[in-house]
Order: C-alpha cells, then sequence, then structure tokens
C-alpha cells in the first residue's frame, strides 16, 4: 500500500476501498487558500462521490494561523495599490473613493471563510486529541520514524494528525488518501495499511469522475475551433497575475523584476481527448484538467550591482531591459458551459484557472550592455 499510482487510487474508490481524504495545510497554502475556485472550489464534489473530507483540527488551526498572519499584509499591499493606481490615472478619483478597503478583523475573516469552506465540502472535524496514539508519536520522535526527521520538534502536528487519521481509519475500517506537499507525510504512509499518500489534489478530483469521452471530443473541438482566442486571452491574464520567480546568470549581482508576459502561441497540433481529463460535469458546467503547452514572452528588468565592501552595501551599475520566450507546461482547469440545442451538446468555454502558484523563468546570462559602459 502506501504510495499509490493514479489508476490504482481510482479502482479503490470505485471499489469503495477508499473513503476519506486529508488534505494538508501545505496543499491549501500553495493554493493561496482560494476555497472558492480552482481545486480547493472543486472539493465540493468529494461528498457526492461517496469521499469524506477529514479536517484534523490541527490543520483547521494552521490554516486559521496562516491566513491570519498574512491578511494584514495583503490588507495593507492593497490599500497602497488602490492609493498608485489612483495617483497614476489608472482609476478614476471617484471610484478610489467608492473602492475603499475597510478595515477588517482578520481572524474573523479567516475564520469565516474556512467555515464556509468547511460547510461547502462537508468536512469531519477530527478531534486528534482523541484520536492520536500519544505514545506511537513520541515513540517515532525518539526513534527519528516519519514524519520526524531532523526537524523533529517542527513535525509534532503533522505527526499527531496522521496518527489520529490512521486510528480513525482503524475504527471506521477504510483507508484514506493524505494530500500533501510535504515529504515526511509521504514517508509516514510508506508500509501503512490505512494509509495512502502520492497523488496530488487533481488527480484524486480526477480520480472521482467517470469518463465521458462524447464531452471530452466536443471540449478538443472547442478548443482547437472557436474558443481558442478566448482561452488565449484568459490564460494570458492568469499567467500575468501568477508569481514569477527570473533567474539570472551575471558576473555582477543581479535583481531582476518581470513587468509583463505575454502568450505567442498555445500548442494544439496534438490535442485529442486523451489530454483532457474530467474535474467535473454536472450538466450545467463541464470542468477538464490540461495540461496546456503554451510559448511565453516575458519582459524583465534586471539591475546590475556590484558589492561595496567600504560602505557594506550594492552600488547600481546598470538596468538591462531582457526579453526571454520559454516554453512552459502548465496545469489548468477548463471550464465550459453546457448548451443542450436542438438534442444536441454544446460547450461554451468560461474561465480557466492555473493550479500552480508560481512559475520559474531563466532569463539567461546578463551583462552590462555596451551602450552603458
Amino acid at each position: 500500500m502506501a504510495i499509490i499510482e493514479r489508476d490504482e487510487l481510482q479502482s479503490k474508490i470505485h471499489k469503495g476501498e477508499i473513503k476519506a481524504v486529508c488534505v494538508d495545510t501545505s496543499v491549501y497554502e500553495a493554493q493561496h487558500f482560494a476555497f472558492h475556485r480552482g481545486l480547493l472550489g472543486e472539493m465540493k464534489n468529494l461528498p457526492a462521490a461517496g469521499i469524506q473530507v477529514l479536517l484534523p483540527d490541527v490543520i483547521e488551526r494552521e490554516i486559521l494561523s496562516h491566513m491570519s498572519e498574512k491578511l494584514p499584509e495583503i490588507h495593507s499591499a492593497l490599500r497602497k495599490a488602490m492609493r498608485a493606481a489612483g495617483n497614476f490615472g489608472l482609476i478614476a478619483e471617484d471610484a478610489e473613493a467608492k473602492l475603499q478597503v475597510p478595515e477588517q478583523d482578520f481572524k474573523k475573516l479567516a475564520n469565516d471563510r474556512l467555515q464556509r469552506h468547511v460547510d461547502d465540502i462537508d468536512a469531519c472535524i477530527l478531534p486528534v486529541g482523541e484520536y492520536a496514539d500519544t505514545n506511537q508519536v513520541f515513540d517515532s520522535y525518539f526513534k527519528a520514524i516519519a514524519p520526524f526527521e531532523s526537524k523533529k520538534k517542527s513535525e509534532f502536528p503533522d505527526a499527531f494528525s496522521l496518527s489520529a487519521i490512521e486510528r480513525w481509519a482503524e475504527s471506521e475500517d477504510t483507508q484514506v488518501v493524505v494530500i500533501s506537499n510535504d515529504d515526511g507525510w509521504a514517508n509516514f504512509a510508506k508500509d501503512n495499511e490505512r494509509i495512502h499518500a502520492g497523488p496530488r489534489l487533481g488527480d484524486l478530483l480526477v480520480a472521482i469522475q467517470i469518463a465521458d469521452p462524447i464531452l471530452l471530443k466536443k471540449a478538443v473541438a472547442a478548443i482547437k475551433g472557436p474558443e481558442i482566442d478566448s482561452i488565449k486571452i484568459r490564460l494570458n491574464e492568469r499567467i500575468n497575475s501568477m508569481a514569477i520567480n527570473a533567474n539570472v546568470d551575471s558576473y555582477h549581482y543581479a535583481e531582476a523584476d518581470v513587468l509583463d508576459s505575454r502568450v505567442l502561441d498555445v500548442d494544439l497540433g496534438s490535442l485529442d481527448p486523451d489530454d483532457l481529463e474530467i474535474v467535473r460535469s454536472d450538466g450545467q458546467e463541464f470542468v477538464v484538467r490540461w495540461i496546456v503547452h503554451v510559448r511565453v514572452r516575458f519582459e524583465a528588468s534586471v539591475q546590475l550591482s556590484v558589492y561595496d565592501s567600504i560602505d557594506k552595501d550594492y552600488v547600481p551599475l546598470s538596468v538591462e531591459d531582457v526579453s526571454r520566450d520559454d516554453d512552459l507546461e502548465l496545469e489548468s482547469l477548463l471550464s465550459f458551459s453546457i448548451e443542450n440545442d436542438d438534442d444536441a451538446i454544446n460547450l461554451e468555454f468560461q474561465d480557466i484557472e492555473l493550479t500552480d502558484s508560481y512559475i520559474d523563468i531563466d532569463l539567461g546570462e546578463v551583462e552590462i550592455s555596451h551602450d552603458q559602459e
């Protein structure tokens, strides 16, 4: 058992052997706590498929803590952005006044948003203190058994959560799949009779669905046909809203700031129904997972500096404008509305979401241009 492949995951779900899932805090954080859309938004389909969502109270408290810590920073950044947008004329003065960002009770806001998510997915709040085996946790701690590794103390929340999940699974005579970006969770699941690890959240959402060849063919036809221009526009907006980490090779100290990105092309040449996986089909909306191959042009500004050992600071030398084209593979959720017209089913593009929180790009080697030397 333990590390489970996607095909086996689907088989065990449809056989009723896996009846629950636990999503770790690391996954929620990677999805920016966007409970209402993307992968987290699609979790509302799990209960109807017979999958109980377990939320250990330790993870619940971690999520609330992380959200409460981030909200003041986001609130401040939003206020500054609004003022800057008004100053530079991006929005009218009256619009700035109407869109004032009110003061917030951040803890209450975090709690209310999480509670709505819990209600939407019908989550079971698992009291870790009642289920976890304390002796097992401390035994694992002193023997450095997963999830404990070199950072032993920091793994206690995970250890108690996993112990509670295992005991819950035993009491319900079922198996649980855990989804985490933390290797400690996967290591804990090795040789475990009740807990499986390995799949991503998107894999689980796909595994609970049944293939519909007709809708998949129509989705491919829509992507290759009339909807592609709208898809490109929306995809361009999504990429521009992502965090983009730019790596630079330089003899000098270099700091890169990506100013703009533009979709140049979407590779549709070999796209067929097998490249799309159903995430949701409810008669009104059709959502598929699509690994989209896209060529993007990135425009960046790179500041080159040298360290001054006397002043103990970096001295700017030049600012270089850099343009790079890059081929990316991005996991996306593509949604269509389902229209029935004279017994014919048609799909109309609604939106595209990117499930990754950031993009890494390589700007290559950047040095001072001859014009500035």
